[in-house]
């Protein structure tokens, strides 16, 4: 049992408990005021945008991952990955580099660079490139829900850019062969 100090008498024996809570609260949101007092609010835990993401087109998947403190991601999986005509692997055609022009869209680095957020939700200041016009855009990703993340790109301003939804990909996914 603890004696009732100065420290406690105002808290009376539940200071002890108190104390604990404030301090487990400042251990799980990773803050701590110089006075030693936990943040009177702790954001909630937000899922993750790591993992395998199909696009909102439907048409294609992105295995987003750690890339150092970034994220970048690539395509492993299109609904159409071979073309009707040449019964090859589809290229990115519309690449401004000629010299790739040639590479399969499997595989391809299509977003990079993006930084952890300010507000510790999501990514931001990275790219995101399509290869359905050959163009890099600006974007930012974070998470809607464990199952949904919001994918917004845009060119130097970001209310001017467009947010889409892409959803978690099945564990049963067949990722291409790269």
């Amino acid at each position: 049992m603890l004696k009732n100090t100065d420290q406690t008498s105002r808290l009376g024996s539940r200071a002890p408990v108190a104390t604990a809570l404030m301090l487990a609260m400042a251990a799980l949101s990773g803050t701590v005021h110089a006075q030693g007092s936990a943040r009177a609010a702790i954001p909630p835990v937000q899922p993750g945008v790591v993992g395998v993401w199909v696009d909102h087109t439907k048409q294609g998947a992105v295995e987003i991952r750690p890339c150092g403190d970034r994220i970048c991601g690539y395509v492993v999986w299109m609904l159409k990955p071979v073309d009707d005509k040449t019964g090859r692997p589809i290229t990115d055609a519309l690449n401004p580099d000629a010299a790739k022009r040639n590479l399969p869209m499997c595989g391809l680095q299509i977003i990079g660079d993006a930084k952890p957020s300010r507000d510790g939700r999501g990514f931001e200041s990275g790219w995101i490139y399509n290869p359905e016009d050959g163009v890099r855009y600006d974007v930012d990703v974070k998470p809607k829900s464990r199952d949904e993340i919001l994918v917004h790109g845009f060119a130097g301003i970001r209310l001017l850019g467009e947010t889409f939804t892409w959803t978690r990909a099945p564990d049963t996914l067949q990722k291409c062969k790269v």
